[in-house]
């Protein structure tokens, strides 16, 4: 919908504005890529969930490892 009716905001108590790729060439010089390495937050700490309770297979992933 961002291509075709112009930039979509959600959320209401954290808002955020997506637009298209085009729009955001046209008002950026640089790549969305480059932008979102360069704006990564860092040093903050991931919580990795400890095991899993379910015994449900999950595709595409060797367990055994």
């Amino acid at each position: 919908m961002a291509e075709t009716e112009g930039p979509q905001t959600i959320g209401k108590r954290k808002p955020f504005v997506v637009v298209s790729a085009e729009a955001w060439s046209a008002a950026n010089e640089e790549p969305l890529g480059r932008w979102l390495i360069e704006n990564t937050p860092r040093g903050t700490p991931l919580l990795v969930p400890a095991a899993r309770s379910s015994k449900r297979s999950i595709p595409f992933i060797d367990e055994d490892q």
